[in-house]
């Protein structure tokens, strides 16, 4: 009997241990030590539609044709925020809505302006307090009114999340991008999805001092000298944030200066926009190529104001290309002069983020520009491009813009007085093509219009469109034979073209991704 009433009393005790740890823990993260994945989980919303006067638990409905001001808010509580380095709020709302993010009354922004996120990076922490939170969204949702939605409401479905990150989460999100190289210089670019400091060093010297170091932050650029570079070595990029560290591999190229090599290898594409798949196979094929280079004329992404695409739809499905070749972009229209750009690629140009470059690489001078730029004779930008031109001794010289100034392709369509209807094809056609018949450029190679064309007008200036690595082909307009008169081929096809220089020759390949080659040409050195 003794013994059962021991056993029993045991249990007892065991029982209220496990009832008591039980009751004693915390109903919110801060004493654990692993934070759940959404500090906004089981957070009720409410909603206000009249200014925030009143709130209610129901999500508001927006009749077709409406457009209405919503307030949501929820509470969330947070025991120990001190042990979060950075927040990362993610959310399901439009462009459209203009949404404003508050925390506890603190202005949530993106870091880079014009941007649009639908994952607001590297909020610091210090904005949460012990316990009680408060978010707040305030935005405008439009139910357009359309055939197809005449009587059809919308009922305002909101998702929205914000996982705490710790050091241990650091990452390169991005890259590394290499940039314009020479002959003992490389170029590279990263993004880091946390604040940290990036070092650049060589892959067989991880114990010598950095070659380059960024201040801490998201975006990194680097310009490195270094006097033993050589084609084919391997550096690293290393993040570093609070004792964590995360390394990614780059191979960068060494391209040869004037007048140490008469031969060069590089690769012409664009509009790589909108179908990642596409631009995937394009990226894949150009890779094998091993050129010295590679030329993008522009809209890389659909939007390049919105933040997720670039890794999405640009990046992630060619990341060994940006690696090993060194890129050289001009921006176009689906830029839409994002901030991004400029961090994400470093141009020859004075500080690298230029919209008009030049640079000249052996034989070859090679030169961007920004077509949309307020381009008019006697102009800062028509100088500029006057004096580059003229100076130049190079056997071979490539104007790169986004606009074309002949296309057979919509974008080509003339205006009553039989001009190009769109400004930037006039300014290429009108402003900028009779410098480079002046100067007797090579060629004149633009994308915009996607789909390959090349058109021999008058003058002994080639003029090219390579707009085929991605984005949705088109074909020819109905007035093509008017809008350009010199057109020679034109293909709906996704391609890429390989200039090679040997010499006092310059031949061009344009080829598909499955290998059919659908146009060759060749150049004769400059006089």
């Amino acid at each position: 009997m003794r013994e059962k009433i021991l056993t029993n009393n045991l249990t007892l005790r065991v029982t209220l241990f496990v009832v008591l740890v039980l009751f004693c823990a915390p109903a919110v993260w801060g004493q654990s030590q692993v934070a759940p994945d959404d500090l906004l989980q089981g957070a009720a919303w409410e909603f206000s539609t009249d200014g925030g006067k009143t709130f209610g638990p129901q999500p508001p409905v927006i009749q077709s044709g409406q457009s209405l001001r919503i307030i949501a808010r929820c509470r969330f509580n947070v025991r120990n925020p001190s042990r979060l380095a950075v927040l990362e709020l993610t959310h399901n709302l439009r462009s459209a809505d203009k949404a404003t993010f508050s925390i506890n009354g603190v202005k949530v922004k993106g870091p880079l302006p014009g941007m649009i996120y639908k994952t607001i990076p590297a909020i610091d922490a210090k904005v949460l307090k012990a316990a009680a939170n408060e978010l707040t969204i305030e935005l405008v949702r439009k139910n357009h009114l359309s055939s197809r939605n005449r009587t059809k409401s919308e009922k305002f479905d909101l998702k929205v999340s914000i996982e705490p990150l710790s050091p241990d989460d650091l990452r390169i999100q991005t890259g590394p991008i290499l940039g314009t190289a020479g002959k003992d210089y490389f170029t590279v670019a990263c993004r880091t999805n946390m604040p940290a400091t990036v070092i650049v060093q060589r892959a067989d010297a991880a114990n010598v001092a950095a070659l380059a170091t960024s201040p801490r932050g998201l975006y990194h650029r680097f310009k490195v000298h270094d006097p033993g570079f050589s084609k084919g070595a391997k550096y690293l990029l290393v993040a570093k944030n609070d004792g964590i560290k995360t390394t990614a591999e780059f191979f960068p190229k060494s391209l040869p200066a004037k007048p140490d090599s008469k031969n060069l290898r590089f690769v012409v594409l664009g509009d790589s926009r909108t179908n990642p798949d596409s631009w995937k196979r394009v990226a894949a094929v150009t890779l094998k190529e091993n050129p010295d280079l590679i030329v993008h004329t522009g809209d890389l992404t659909a939007n390049g104001r919105a933040d997720w695409l670039w890794d999405k739809d640009f990046f992630g499905p060619a990341n060994e290309l940006f690696r090993r070749v060194p890129f050289y972009p001009v921006i176009g229209n689906h830029e839409y002069n994002a901030a991004a750009f400029f961090e994400f690629f470093y141009t020859p140009s004075r500080n690298g983020r230029g919209r008009h470059w030049a640079q000249r690489i052996g034989d070859v001078l090679l030169v961007g520009i920004d077509g949309a730029s307020g381009w008019t004779t006697g102009s800062r930008e028509y100088w500029w491009l006057d004096q580059v031109l003229s100076r130049s001794k190079a056997k071979f010289a490539f104007l790169f813009s986004h606009y074309p100034a002949w296309t057979s392709g919509p974008h080509g369509k003339l205006d009553k007085a039989d001009r190009p209807a769109q400004r930037p094809v006039r300014v290429s056609q009108e402003i900028i093509w009779p410098l480079l018949k002046k100067y007797r450029v090579t060629a004149m190679i633009a994308g915009h219009d996607h789909c390959y064309e090349r058109s021999e007008p008058l003058g002994g200036v080639t003029h090219i469109i390579s707009g085929g690595a991605g984005a949705p082909l088109y074909s020819k307009s109905a007035d093509a034979q008017k809008q350009n008169p010199y057109s020679k081929i034109y293909a709906t096809k996704l391609h890429y073209a390989v200039f090679e220089i040997r010499g006092d020759m310059c031949t061009m390949k344009v080829i598909t991704p499955e290998g059919e080659v659908i146009d060759t040409r060749t150049w004769k050195a400059r006089n």
